[in-house]
């Protein structure tokens, strides 16, 4: 009997092209992450400014209550890949549904998987030059190469801070717990030679969910990204968050949703 390879591996690996600067570059896919931890909370915004942010009519963003939508921001640190070297990371998302048939408040939030959830990724800025050409090369996610991404522990608070251009973008804290041994799984949307995406990301990990609000917040500096976030009326307020310590992953090559038709505001087209 052949012998059973854990997660992440296990599942056959292809080679992709991509084209960067130029040059054809091989990378695999689905991604193999052997070893990362992550912060992530949702905050609540407006959900007409939100939507603003959506790169087509179809995706729509969750509601904690008619009108109050989400943001979520979350903080990677990738230690140990199958093959890219080790990188952070910065994400500004948006939670969605694509074309539901009831927009449901709340719920969605609750049970992600049930309600088919996934991830409209707004900006994702990563330390590594490498990391942010395959992220656009595969699966258009809109990364940026960041001057720093620092982590620190504070008791049992997590804080990632993030830098672009020279200045300070903003500053997650985000509470820490017990962890618990969990598959979980995410997924991405993205835009890609003008279609959208929808990438899986399956993990399995030590993760702490929490559902009380307070336990996260962050500060914003005068970046330009900043100023967005303080634009769409994000309040400082964190109504959910989840906390991994050590996680394995699989990040999927993206499957077609659809050529984008239209976009309600300023999302990327």
């Amino acid at each position: 009997m052949a012998k059973k390879e854990p997660f992440p591996d296990g599942i056959p690996v292809e080679e992709h092209e991509i084209t960067v600067g130029g040059d054809v570059r091989l990378v695999e896919l689905p991604q193999r992450y052997y070893d990362w931890s992550f912060i992530m909370a949702h905050f609540p915004a407006p959900t007409h400014r939100v939507r603003e942010l959506l790169p087509d009519d179809r995706l729509a963003a969750v509601e904690l209550a008619p009108g109050i939508a989400v943001v979520s921001l979350a903080a990677f640190e990738y230690r140990r890949m199958a093959t890219l070297q080790p990188y952070n990371e910065v994400a500004v998302m948006v939670p969605v549904r694509y074309r539901p048939e009831c927009n449901v408040p709340l719920l969605p939030m609750l049970w992600p998987d049930r309600y088919d959830v996934g991830f409209w990724v707004h900006h994702l800025p990563v330390t590594t030059q490498e990391a942010c050409d395959v992220g656009i090369g595969v699966w258009g996610l809109p990364k940026v190469v960041a001057d720093d991404i620092t982590f620190r522990d504070v008791g049992w608070m997590r804080q990632c801070e993030l830098r672009e251009d020279g200045e300070h973008v903003l500053t997650l804290s985000a509470m820490m717990g017990e962890t618990r041994s969990e598959s979980r799984r995410f997924y991405a949307f993205s835009v890609l030679d003008g279609e959208l995406l929808k990438a899986l990301v399956d993990t399995r990990g030590q993760y702490y969910a929490w559902y009380v609000p307070g336990r996260a917040s962050f500060s914003l500096g005068q970046h330009e990204v900043a100023e967005e976030l303080r634009e769409l009326d994000v309040r400082n307020i964190a109504i959910a968050g989840l906390f991994a310590f050590s996680t394995k992953s699989r990040l999927h090559p993206g499957t077609v949703v659809a050529p984008v038709e239209s976009a309600i505001g300023s999302g990327t087209p």
